[in-house]
């Protein structure tokens, strides 16, 4: 039930009218399912399953979990994620602090609050469109994607729920998200223009190939992770098994180009600096060589 019971604020109640709506139909063994929604002395209720466990931010806290370990839990999120898709629902809100551990360690996925329903055109329809207004920045500013963190409703999509996956992952290897600061604005700006350290710069134990299975999954352009869930899944039991992953690293070349897409502007005037400063080397060059041509004709002269 709602904590502040009819005092509750309009959004609070669609948010949690939202949730009931988006799981109601979703069965999976790793999503914590909803058995009643209803009403009660004007109260609104739904009743879920009963979760023994800690979620995964108290899980790992100050100890980041072995890499198997942390590949296996978000290998079953994602196959999760995966099903709400193809059932039409978008999380949007996945964060270590949504996922419970049961007594089985198994992870189940909690607070479905800001979800979408994915629509068959397959442009998102809201579930509620007063919750997502063009411009607000909805979800937890350490686990959000780009898209999401800029406002850009008609830009979030399966992808956007990728990039949180491997942010989940980023925090079970490293116990910290891919992007910190004091102030959630300050977040958003990392979120937006800066490249996440790579997990291996925080915790050297992390094998290589999960730090590009991870840093792929967070790439600032959507159409560079992974295309579903499901495709991160299968690559995370390919780490799993030892199997070659598909995903490739990104060189210095590529992270430069990337940022120079990003910051078009500071990118268009270093750019620019640069060509000038070129033009002057070559200018002074010229002018050096015919100054000393000119000094070797005197000299010959005489």
């Amino acid at each position: 039930m709602l904590l502040s019971g009819p005092l509750a604020a309009s959004t609070d109640l669609q948010r949690f009218r939202a949730e009931a709506e988006a799981v109601a139909n979703l069965q999976h063994p790793n999503i914590v399912a909803i058995h009643e929604v209803g009403e009660h002395a004007g109260q609104p209720f739904f009743s879920m399953d009963y979760v023994e466990g800690a979620c995964l931010s108290e899980l790992v806290r100050e100890h980041p979990l072995p890499a198997p370990r942390a590949a296996g839990y978000v290998k079953m999120i994602a196959e999760a994620i995966q099903y709400a898709h193809e059932r039409g629902v978008l999380h949007r809100d996945l964060k270590p602090s949504n996922v419970l551990i049961d007594h089985a360690g198994q992870p189940r996925i909690i607070d479905f609050g800001l979800a979408k329903r994915l629509g068959s055109d397959p442009q998102l329809s809201t579930i509620h469109d007063q919750l997502t207004l063009s411009g607000q920045v909805l979800g937890s500013p350490n686990f959000i994607p780009p898209e999401q963190a800029a406002g850009k409703r008609g830009a979030i999509g399966r992808h956007s729920d990728i990039y949180a996956l491997g942010a989940i992952l980023y925090y079970l290897l490293t116990t910290r998200p891919p992007f910190a600061a004091a102030t959630a604005h300050e977040i958003v700006h990392q979120v937006l223009t800066a490249e996440p350290l790579g997990p291996r710069s925080l915790n050297p134990s992390v094998p290589r190939d999960l730090e590009i299975i991870c840093l792929k999954s967070l790439e600032k352009e959507p159409h560079r992770r992974y295309r579903t869930a499901q495709e991160l899944a299968d690559e995370l039991w390919r780490f799993l098994r030892g199997e070659r992953i598909q995903a490739r690293p990104v060189g210095p070349l590529g992270r430069f180009l990337r940022w120079c897409r990003r910051n078009r502007k500071v990118a268009a005037l270093a750019a620019t600096v640069v060509v000038l400063m070129l033009a002057l080397t070559v200018v002074t060059f010229v002018f050096a060589n015919r100054i000393a041509t000119a000094r070797d004709r005197e000299h010959r002269v005489q």
